[in-house]
């Protein structure tokens, strides 16, 4: 088995999942390994099936759409409401676009490379109310591996952009708000 962090690029709905890259509940970092993090939960490795810049979500108002699904079986699936520029961030990252000036996403990743660092996964660990979710980005520098809280969405923005990094959920999420097929 991989655990995260392991070189591999973030895998695409149309990639094959391999059983022995998904962690087990033993391969996560411990918590006083990475001081807040969530340590000892399974994670389920996840794939951006879906991006949609442009969703109804209330009568006169849109949003972006974002699908995580379930490397493998049962495949289910994370729908997350996200901002429309956010959405079109994941798009162009997805496409490998990259503008001639920096977005914020790149910028951020340029910032972590310069600084020795590296983004090695992200994780959708928790959801509200089966629509409100929260995620962290793991970065690896010369101190060890660090939790950084933040959006799911710009947790995928990133995940697309970095070579090698992994997307993950915990059991948890995608017990409590995983669909199935």
């Amino acid at each position: 088995m991989s655990p995260p962090g392991s070189p591999r690029t973030c895998r695409l709905a149309q990639d094959v999942p391999a059983a022995e890259d998904v962690p087990a509940a033993d391969d996560v970092p411990a918590a006083e390994d990475v001081g807040s993090g969530r340590g000892g939960q399974e994670l389920i490795e996840l794939v951006v099936s879906e991006v949609r810049a442009a969703v109804p979500l209330r009568p006169g108002q849109e949003a972006g759409l974002a699908v995580l699904a379930e490397a493998g079986e049962p495949f289910r699936s994370l729908h997350i409401y996200i901002g429309q520029p956010e959405a079109r961030a994941i798009q162009a990252g997805q496409r490998g676009e990259r503008p001639s000036r920096p977005g914020t996403w790149d910028l951020l990743l340029a910032a972590v490379e310069a600084l020795g660092g590296s983004l090695e996964y992200a994780v959708v660990d928790s959801a509200e109310e089966g629509r409100h979710f929260y995620a962290s980005i793991w970065l690896r520098s010369a101190g060890g591996l660090q939790r950084v809280p933040c959006r799911p969405s710009d947790a995928v923005a990133l995940v697309v952009r970095a070579s090698g990094a992994a997307l993950y959920a915990t059991a948890e999420v995608l017990d409590s708000a995983g669909r199935y097929p």
